[in-house]
């Protein structure tokens, strides 16, 4: 709850009068009374009860709230909008049908090499280009709490795509800021306090946490799982306001566990094991939108050098 007095209440200073005449000098103090013991404590009528709570609500809340007609009509807050950020791929755009929801929690999930962190490099680039392409006309926000940042592969990244998109002349990686973060406490601190003040003073509209489950795995044992469930849970919630009031895309990697009970739902099969996006149910509840990525033996054959204009039948292909 913010930190509002009751003397910053707009109201009649009668009714505050009596309020600290009643000793009651706290919001919260106010909010879990009841209406009659209330107007009883303070010796204030009903009416003087109502005002006092109306005034409480404008200034805790003082956006207009609204119907589900008017969300439903897409006239009343834009905040309730979704937009869909593309991933750079039109297979996976297809799948998504458009591409990652903005603004909301998006995970991906996979076993290690399975091109977790080379989707989210390339959402980086992506979200700074124009809506027409798919992208959000940002910067982006890289936290790694894992390896080094793969700096060589986002530059091979953004020239491959500068050359693709002839008409984005401007050099994509001046607006991508990286982070590091090697413990939950640095996450945290990040999270509710520079990332803030970050979006406030530039034009950042994604965010990519590389990965969400290495902090919590290493520093919480199995006996401290009711501490990581609520650590988890207030990092998910503060990341779902961040994503609303700023409009950002929130991109979450998660690495998988392996499912060793009977029950199997929300898992898949990945080599004929059955695996689940780790951090459990507390984790998964913050979630929007849930994807899993994984290896198959298909590969993709790509033309190389002259050949692949040559038209010669010994053309030079390399595997993807």
């Amino acid at each position: 709850m913010q930190m509002v007095s009751i003397t910053d209440l707009d109201i009649d200073q009668k009714i505050i009068s009596c309020l600290r005449k009643g000793r009651i000098t706290t919001i919260p103090h106010i909010l879990v009374l009841p209406n009659e013991e209330l107007a009883a404590k303070a010796h204030i009528t009903a009416e003087d009860v109502s005002k006092l709570r109306e005034a409480i609500c404008r200034k805790l809340n003082p956006q207009q709230p609204c119907s589900l007609l008017d969300i439903w009509k897409q006239t009343c807050h834009p905040s309730f909008l979704h937009t869909k950020l593309s991933a750079g791929c039109q297979i996976i755009d297809d799948t998504l049908k458009g591409g990652l929801l903005v603004p909301g929690i998006n995970e991906i999930s996979g076993e290690s090499g399975s091109g977790k962190t080379q989707i989210a490099l390339q959402l980086c680039l992506t979200v700074q280009l124009d809506v027409q392409y798919g992208g959000l006309q940002g910067g982006a926000l890289f936290i790694s709490t894992e390896d080094a940042f793969p700096t060589k592969r986002l530059h091979q990244l953004a020239h491959h795509m500068q050359k693709r998109l002839k008409s984005q002349n401007e050099n994509l990686m001046d607006s991508i800021y990286i982070e590091h973060a090697a413990d939950v406490e640095s996450l945290k601190t990040l999270v509710n306090q520079r990332i803030p003040t970050l979006l406030m003073n530039s034009n950042v509209r994604l965010i990519v946490i590389d990965s969400i489950a290495a902090v919590f795995r290493v520093e919480y044992t199995v006996n401290e799982n009711l501490e990581r469930s609520k650590a988890l849970a207030e990092l998910g919630q503060r990341l779902h306001i961040i994503s609303h009031k700023y409009r950002v895309a929130i991109v979450c990697i998660n690495q998988i566990s392996d499912v060793v009970s009977a029950d199997k739902v929300g898992s898949e099969d990945i080599g004929g094991r059955r695996v689940i996006p780790a951090l459990g149910l507390s984790w998964a509840n913050a979630v929007t939108v849930r994807l899993m990525v994984m290896r198959t033996p298909y590969t993709v054959s790509q033309l190389r050098g002259a050949a692949a204009n040559s038209g010669n039948a010994q053309q030079d292909l390399t595997k993807v």
